[in-house]
C-alpha cells in the first residue's frame, strides 16, 4: 500500500533509523532538510533555517568538486541568513 502523505513518528526506533538514513544521505552527497527530510516536527522558521542550511551544504559541496563557489553566491547566503534571523530571533543558529 502506497501513502501519499505520512506523519513523523518517534518510536523506539527512531534515533538509529535517522543515523542510518542521514548518515547515507551525506555519504552519497543528498542534503535533506525540513520538517521530513530531519525527521522531526519543526516550526516555520526551523523548517526555513534547515533549508538554508541544506542549501548551504549543497554549494560547498559543489564548490568541492566543481569550482570555488563565488563571492556573490557567499554574500547572498550572508544575506538569507540575516534575513531569518531579523525575522525570527529566537531561532537557533
Amino acid at each position: 500500500m502506497l501513502l501519499p502523505y505520512a506523519n513523523i513518528i518517534f518510536d523506539h526506533e527512531r534515533a538509529s533509523a535517522l543515523e542510518t538514513i542521514h548518515g547515507y544521505l551525506d555519504e552519497v552527497g543528498i542534503a535533506y532538510c525540513g520538517r521530513y527530510g530531519d525527521w522531526g516536527y519543526l516550526w516555520t522558521d526551523e523548517s526555513f533555517k534547515s533549508g538554508e542550511n541544506a542549501a548551504q551544504k549543497a554549494l560547498q559541496q559543489l564548490a568541492g568538486r566543481k569550482r570555488r563557489v563565488p563571492d556573490s553566491d557567499k554574500s547572498l547566503a550572508r544575506e538569507n541568513c540575516l534575513v531569518s534571523k531579523q525575522l525570527s530571533p529566537n531561532a537557533i543558529s
